[in-house]
């Protein structure tokens, strides 16, 4: 039995301010708030850049981008948020919840006039009385939960409970043929063993040694036939770095690195029968589809971003610097906790993972 309160609930704006990856991680909350108001228009408020990552959902009937102004001044800025206030009070919300945590989603909550604001409970950051800005802020985030279920917690707090937790991606059936397209193109077969290698993050910190990669993609392609497609993000950190990596395979593999959108990784990761990478939004895109999914972990927790829904292994070393997180490896320029995974540990997790996958899927293997 819903609280009378929430009887006459007809838009609901969620917002999540952060990254790619972060975006993706919030689609069992958007499901879980549809199931609860089922007639409620769903508006999602997210970051230029991150919305592909809901391109698509059913379940939204609108994606508002918020146009962050980098290099402006004051003036410029404050235009960019009174402009952004007015767009969320042309069509007045019910319900906000603030799935960021951050001050600025706490403000919008309160100045859209929305009756109903959840958010997560300060916790003593941000700014001073920034809890009564919510109706409801009484949970504390979990800090040892994935972000799947902290984000759940936020909802969980006015009585939603949800029936799905699995990541969701929507491609459409054009998005689907670019890898079929790709694959049949460079005379792949379908009983062929697809392997989806994406090496690089954003942040290079969470990178595996380049010479340890070269290794493995070698091995993958000579020990189990296994056809490799490679690839990684347009940035010219990353391709540089990914570069070193080619010039050291001698195999004979499937190269997209720096020329594929998200939506079409998230294509070719769906076509594949294994993702192997690190710490990234290309990794939960992986788990998003379905797609078994092998993560490297260095300095990050993987209690709170490994491939979440999905079989997969996570593969770490604990050498003290998970508590420092990148600042430790800044200091040493190299992450030792990386360095001391080897490509002898992630071939016994390609077995461990075919093993236990139908007998059909094994012969591939």
């Amino acid at each position: 039995m819903k609280n009378k309160d929430f009887l006459n609930i007809q838009r609901i704006l969620i917002m999540k301010f952060l990254h790619i990856g972060d975006v993706l991680l919030i689609t069992p909350t958007i499901r879980a708030l549809h199931e609860f108001f089922p007639k409620a228009e769903l508006v999602v408020l997210v970051n230029q850049g991150t919305e592909e990552m809901l391109q698509g959902n059913p379940l939204i009937n609108e994606i508002m981008v918020y146009h962050r102004r980098k290099g402006c001044g004051p003036v410029e800025r404050l235009k960019t948020e009174i402009d952004l206030l007015k767009r969320i009070r042309n069509n007045p919300f019910d319900l906000t919840v603030d799935l960021t945590g951050g001050d600025r989603p706490a403000f919008l909550g309160f100045l859209s006039g929305a009756r109903i604001r959840v958010g997560p409970h300060p916790e003593g950051k941000g700014m001073l009385g920034k809890k009564w800005l919510y109706t409801h802020a009484g949970v504390k985030r979990n800090h040892t939960q994935h972000m799947v279920e902290q984000n759940l917690d936020i909802v969980r707090q006015i009585g939603i409970q949800p029936s799905k937790l699995n990541l969701e991606f929507f491609l459409s059936n054009e998005e689907e043929k670019f890898a079929l397209d790709f694959f049949d193109g460079n005379g792949v077969r379908k009983e062929d063993l697809k392997i989806h290698v994406h090496p690089t993050s954003r942040w290079l910190f969470k990178c595996w040694r380049d010479d340890y990669f070269a290794d493995l993609i070698n091995r993958l392609v000579a020990e189990f036939q296994a056809q490799v497609v490679l690839t990684c993000s347009p940035d010219p950190k990353e391709l540089a770095k990914v570069k070193k990596i080619t010039d050291r395979v001698h195999e004979k593999t499937l190269n997209l690195i720096g020329r594929i959108t998200l939506r079409e990784l998230a294509s070719i990761s769906k076509a594949s029968d294994l993702f192997i990478g690190v710490d990234s939004a290309p990794m939960h895109l992986a788990a998003a589809v379905g797609t078994p999914t092998i993560a490297l972990f260095g300095p990050t927790g993987d209690y709170n971003w490994h491939p979440w829904c999905v079989t997969h292994k996570v593969l770490k070393r604990n050498e003290g610097c998970v508590s420092t997180g990148p600042q430790g490896c800044t200091v040493t320029k190299r992450c030792f906790c990386l360095e001391k995974i080897t490509g002898n540990e992630v071939l016994d997790a390609v077995r461990g993972i075919f093993s236990n996958q139908s007998p059909s899927f094994s012969k591939k293997f």
